[in-house]
């Protein structure tokens, strides 16, 4: 008979490789995501959303983070958000727990146990039933995910979103992703079927001038940057250089930095 592990509080995920990196934050301006991130803190009184750890020391704030909660698509490229949590570091790296065992030594992977243990009040055993368990109910939406990764043209067709959940500041999180044509619009989103047509018909958005392109390295993680707003980031950057350069072709007259 199989366990029920649905008491519990603080639950493991952990992304497709198709999505990793490709979040709301990362594809908006580090001011707006500022201001939404104060905002949360606010919302949830500096606690964590799952084991309750709170502070209200300005230098232990980095221990909270905003977690984004979302929905893959499986039959295309299109990340749903549903809500923003705040939640700690601790709570935070069962969300991505592939990258989290990758990058943990023994002690780290230890203590991760036993922050899961506490909070859902269970043995390492149930622990390690629980995790099994996802891997099983994952493993159908890897081949998924890998033949949307085969398939799909990312050039022609790149990442959309959609946000579906109240978060702070989402008109103007809207705003931005729909300037950069990231934003997936539906009809209940308009008053009348009319409208909702003449903006789907509407052409591309007019696409604006770059002036300043830069590439820089921000705590781990490589990002392309176009007029103060982030427009790709990876771990590697040798993802991100080719593309500055070629918006720099496309640009001549926008400034090129690569650190």
């Amino acid at each position: 008979m199989s366990k029920d592990f649905s008491s519990f509080k603080l639950t493991i995920d952990w992304k497709s490789r198709i999505y990793n990196g490709q979040v709301v934050r990362n594809n908006i301006s580090h001011t707006l995501w500022r201001k939404i991130r104060l905002q949360v803190l606010k919302q949830n009184n500096n606690t964590c959303q799952i084991c309750g750890y709170s502070t209200n020391e300005k230098s232990e704030l980095r221990n909270l983070h905003v977690h984004e909660i979302e929905e893959h698509h499986k039959d295309e490229f299109l990340v749903t958000l549903k809500e923003l949590s705040l939640i700690c570091k601790d709570c935070h790296s069962f969300q991505h727990i592939g990258r989290s065992l990758g990058v943990y030594d023994e002690i780290g992977k230890e203590k991760m146990i036993q922050h899961f243990m506490k909070v859902n009040n269970c043995t390492t055993d149930d622990y390690e039933d629980y995790l099994n368990h996802l891997k099983e109910i994952k493993y159908d939406d890897h081949l998924i995910y890998r033949r949307l990764e085969f398939e799909h043209d990312f050039e022609l067709d790149p990442i959309m979103f959609r946000i579906e959940g109240e978060i702070p500041y989402k008109d103007k999180v809207v705003h931005e992703l729909t300037e950069k044509d990231m934003y997936r619009y539906c009809r209940d989103d308009f008053d009348t079927e009319q409208e909702f047509i003449r903006f789907m018909n509407r052409g591309s958005f007019e696409k604006k001038r770059i002036n300043s392109i830069k590439v820089y390295k921000d705590r781990g993680t490589w990002n392309l940057e176009c007029d103060g707003k982030i427009e790709k980031s990876s771990m590697l950057k040798k993802y991100i250089v080719p593309e500055a350069k070629e918006l720099k072709r496309k640009n001549p007259e926008a400034t090129l930095e690569i650190d």
